[in-house]
C-alpha cells in the first residue's frame, strides 16, 4: 500500500510538472509577433534573384512565429540598436543596417513543412532559422555558395558567441569596437594596451 502511495503520488508530481511546462509554452506562443525592421528586408524575390547572380550578401532568416528567431532579434536590438528616449532608433551600431539584410521566411516555408525546408537547404544552404549567413560570388568557389553560416541548432540553440563569431568571422565588426568584458566594470577594447 505504501509503494502504491508513494506511485501515485509520484505520478501526480510528473502531471504537475508537465502541465506547468505546457503552461509556460503556451505562454510564449501568445506573446505578440513584434516586427523586425531593424534591417532592410528582402522579399523572396529580391532574395533569389541576389542569389541566382551570384552577388555577395549578408543576410538573417528569420521569422516571427519563431520563438528563437524572436529571442534573437530581442538580442540583436540589445547589442546593437540605440534607441531616442522616446523609443525611436537613434542608430545601429557597425552600420549593420546597410550591410546586413533581412529575409522573412515564414510567408515562403510553413514552420513544419520539411520538404521546402529540405529543398531551401539544398539550393540556399540553410535549414533552421534563425540564420545568419554570408553569399558570396559562386564564380569564385562553386563548391560552396555561404562561406560562413551561424544557424540555429535543435540540441545547441542560438547562443550570442555563435553569432558574435559570425560576425567577427565576417568582417561586419571589428573586434577592438566592442566591450570585451561584461558586468560592472565593463571597459572598452584598447590596442595600446597590449603593447
Amino acid at each position: 500500500m505504501l509503494k502504491m502511495n508513494k506511485l501515485i503520488y509520484s505520478l501526480i508530481l510528473i502531471g504537475v510538472i508537465l502541465l506547468s511546462g505546457c503552461e509556460q509554452t503556451q505562454e510564449e506562443q501568445n506573446e505578440p509577433e513584434k516586427d523586425f525592421t531593424y534591417l532592410n528586408e528582402l522579399t523572396h524575390e529580391e532574395f533569389k534573384a541576389k542569389f541566382d547572380a551570384g552577388e555577395e550578401f549578408f543576410i538573417y532568416i528569420g521569422r516571427p512565429d519563431c520563438g528563437d528567431s524572436r529571442k534573437f532579434e530581442q538580442e540583436f536590438e540589445d547589442l546593437f540598436v540605440k534607441l531616442h528616449e522616446d523609443g525611436s532608433v537613434n542608430f545601429i551600431r557597425y552600420e549593420l543596417d546597410q550591410k546586413l539584410y533581412y529575409f522573412d521566411i515564414s510567408s515562403i516555408i510553413p514552420d513544419f513543412d520539411k520538404v521546402l525546408r529540405k529543398e531551401y537547404h539544398e539550393k540556399y544552404d540553410f535549414y533552421f532559422t534563425p540564420t545568419l549567413l554570408h553569399y558570396k560570388n559562386v564564380d569564385e568557389d562553386p563548391e560552396s555558395d555561404a562561406i560562413i553560416i551561424a544557424e540555429w541548432d535543435p540540441v545547441y540553440g542560438f547562443e550570442p558567441t555563435q553569432y558574435m563569431n559570425w560576425f567577427y568571422d565576417t568582417g561586419l565588426i571589428e573586434p577592438n569596437q566592442d566591450i570585451i568584458h561584461d558586468g560592472g566594470t565593463d571597459r572598452v577594447y584598447d590596442e595600446s594596451e597590449e603593447k
